[in-house]
């Protein structure tokens, strides 16, 4: 039961299906049946039935980013993948798709704040909740289709906040924890700005002799895009 919950949570959440059949692996006992599965599983199954622009665009004033308990269940994801990798190497990369998994669960997800209910992808282009370009800010005011022109973008790409993740010494909950609260951040921008991006080689790359602990926001000031701070800051 548990493990089917999992698998239709991730299913959901877009998880190729040569990655999320394995997952009955990682699954422990009945104690991980917690918030975090039900209304993230509870809001998959309800899918279906709901119009999409009650989700995506419901009022922004009902959005807002993970709850603290939430997280935690995002961190509870980071150990099972740590746990993953360890135990069986051959699974390593099943273990960095799920921790780059929990670092989209955890930058774009929302809360509905009437319901309760997390939405996937709710502040994916929410200028009041992630830094962003002049530009982007612009763009975001239109709310049909912002895929089209914006790019919900990791300060830190995934694959290096994956390999810190499976560097550490243990599953000290605590350290991954720490590390998604400094790292794990996203920023708006343009497709443009980040062909700029690509073009430098920072697409997936933070700068030359960069090391966790400095700035997250380097490559953006390597390529000369100015990111302004989340709206609700300046407020």
């Amino acid at each position: 039961m548990i493990g089917s919950m999992w698998v239709g949570m991730l299913t959901c959440w877009g998880l190729p299906k040569e990655v999320i059949y394995p997952l009955h692996m990682l699954i422990g006992t009945e104690k991980n049946q917690t918030i975090w599965q039900k209304t993230a599983s509870a809001n998959c199954r309800s899918r279906p039935q709901v119009k999409y622009e009650d989700e995506k665009h419901m009022p922004k004033k009902h959005r807002e980013p993970l709850s603290d308990e939430q997280r935690e269940e995002l961190v509870t994801l980071l150990v099972q993948a740590y746990h993953l990798a360890k135990r069986t190497p051959s699974m390593r990369r099943l273990a960095v798709n799920l921790i780059k998994l929990a670092s989209w669960r955890w930058t774009t997800d929302a809360v509905d704040s009437a319901t309760g209910m997390v939405v996937p992808d709710g502040v994916k282009y929410d200028v009041r909740y992630l830094p962003h370009s002049a530009a982007a800010a612009v763009l975001a005011q239109y709310p049909k289709k912002p895929g089209k022109w914006l790019i919900h973008e990791h300060t830190v790409p995934l694959s290096l906040l994956a390999e810190k993740i499976l560097s550490l010494e243990s599953d000290d909950r605590k350290a991954m924890r720490k590390i998604f609260d400094v790292h794990c951040r996203a920023a708006l921008v343009t497709k443009e700005e980040d062909r700029r991006l690509n073009r430098a080689k920072l697409g997936s790359f933070m700068p030359l002799n960069w090391s966790f602990g400095e700035d997250i926001f380097a490559r953006y000031s390597a390529v000369k895009i100015e990111l302004l701070p989340p709206s609700l800051s300046r407020e």
